[in-house]
């Protein structure tokens, strides 16, 4: 998609090897590829990894198997400082509470830490990120030190934890719910520019539905540090609820976000917050326009931000824009057929100056798609999952390596439907690096790829 909206699909998600289901953002690597995974599809149905070049072809690089290396990635990919890209799957690995995953360039793929689950440690792992330092900060949406009636660990609302490059990691907070204020069920997180790490839970806060301790609306925290977490804000419903999608520390210095539900009509809202907790809801979605945001913002040099709702316009989502002065425009309306439906990760604009995203179903074989997308908002489909040993329902997003291509996951599909790794050259040539084999390395892939100083993902 360019950035006045001209959105190109790049490739269509045929489910089988192919992958399904892409629902996490695209990252473009240093090698000028985009990167992504398929939440299903692959020989196994787990999801893949594929690499997609800017003109649409899509490598399958792993297809997942559940055991030991996880099942359906939702997030994004990461590409480490070494260039090796690093990721988590919601399921799968030794217990079947997902993984880390570590990828090199070539497909390679070994688990880094697989998740015990409550009360010692998280599960079902979100996004993560890498800090200057070296060290390795994310979320798990369950698991943790949880307290309810039915003792610690009972709820498991979830974590946000520290790790190190070979896998040690540390709990630094379980969420306890609303009584505390303190929020359930993580989403995400971001390292702000003061130092301090910002991310969202989906549910919980004091704004509490009639006492259900994880019935809330989710709320906006920032942990020091040290470790310290506190609640910037807390949803009321009015103002939006269940952030899901994650926060944008923009260049004016505020955190912008979107909700899944809650404003007026119910169909969510796009935010901004300041670092001291005041809120403001820039635009009010009303389905027409878009509606039931799941993804997180990216900004582009101009200024302007980009962003998608898995719902609203004909019923199969949108891409929309905010300008300098938050004006509220959609740049392109999905339709369901050949170019994909319901993007739910986050959009990465790539070296090419285009926009890149995922779409979690749709295409031709209703396995999802990546697509490209013009400023302007023309779009092509890059990619085209199959179901097969690609991968299918690509959930966590792309992101571009240090190569310039696209790294990302698919949630099922693969060799063993446990979701895959795959790369994406910026030209749409798909390899699948990795299969997810669920008892051995995860399964279900949810979120995307990050890539480490070392250059492994």
């Amino acid at each position: 998609m360019t950035p006045s909206g001209v959105v190109t699909t790049l490739h269509t998600f045929v489910g089988g090897d192919d992958g399904a289901e892409p629902v996490a953002a695209l990252l473009q690597a240093s090698d000028g590829s985009f990167y992504g995974t398929t939440s299903k599809g692959g020989r196994f149905d787990r999801g893949t990894i594929f690499r997609m070049s800017l003109g649409g072809q899509v490598d399958i690089l792993h297809q997942f198997t559940d055991s030991p290396d996880g099942a359906g990635p939702a997030a994004a990919l990461i590409q480490a400082a070494d260039g090796t890209f690093y990721g988590t799957t919601s399921g799968g690995g030794d217990t079947g509470n997902g993984t880390v995953f570590r990828m090199t360039a070539d497909g390679t793929v070994t688990v880094v830490h697989s998740f015990a689950g409550s009360p010692a440690d998280g599960a079902a792992p979100r996004t993560i990120l890498q800090t200057p330092d070296g060290t390795f900060y994310g979320v798990t949406h369950l698991g943790g030190t949880g307290n309810c009636d039915g003792g610690p660990g009972a709820c498991a609302w979830g974590t946000i934890f520290s790790m190190t490059a070979d896998g040690v990691t540390t709990v630094l907070h379980s969420f306890v719910g609303s009584p505390t204020r303190d929020g359930s069920h993580p989403t995400s997180i971001i390292l702000g520019r003061d130092g301090n790490f910002y991310g969202t839970t989906e549910y919980g806060g004091f704004n509490f539905i009639g006492g259900c301790p994880y019935c809330g609306y989710g709320t906006i925290f920032r942990m020091t540090p040290g470790g310290a977490v506190s609640t910037l804000h807390a949803f009321t419903d009015g103002d939006g609820s269940y952030p899901i999608g994650g926060l944008l520390q923009a260049q004016d210095g505020r955190l912008y976000g979107t909700t899944a539900g809650g404003g007026p009509n119910y169909d969510g809202v796009v935010f901004a917050v300041t670092l001291s907790g005041v809120l403001t809801v820039l635009h009010v979605l009303d389905f027409a326009n878009g509606g039931n945001s799941h993804a997180a913002l990216v900004q582009v040099p101009d200024g302007t931000v980009y962003g998608t709702t898995v719902g609203g316009g004909v019923g199969f989502g949108v891409a929309f824009r905010l300008d300098a002065g938050g004006t509220y425009s959609v740049v392109h309306t999905f339709l369901g057929s050949v170019e994909g439906a319901n993007p739910v990760g986050p959009l990465v604009q790539a070296s090419d100056g285009n926009l890149y995203g995922a779409t979690s179903q749709g295409g031709a074989y209703n396995r999802g798609t990546i697509f490209r997308m013009t400023p302007a908002g023309v779009t092509t489909v890059a990619y085209t999952f199959a179901g097969g040993f690609d991968g299918g329902y690509p959930t966590g997003g792309l992101v571009q390596g240090r190569d310039g291509n696209l790294y990302g996951t698919t949630y099922r599909n693969g060799a063993y439907d446990a979701g895959t790794i795959f790369r994406l050259t910026l030209t749409g040539q798909l390899t699948t690096l990795h299969w997810f084999r669920v008892n051995e390395d995860g399964g279900w892939p949810l979120a995307g790829l990050v890539q480490a100083r070392d250059g492994n993902f």
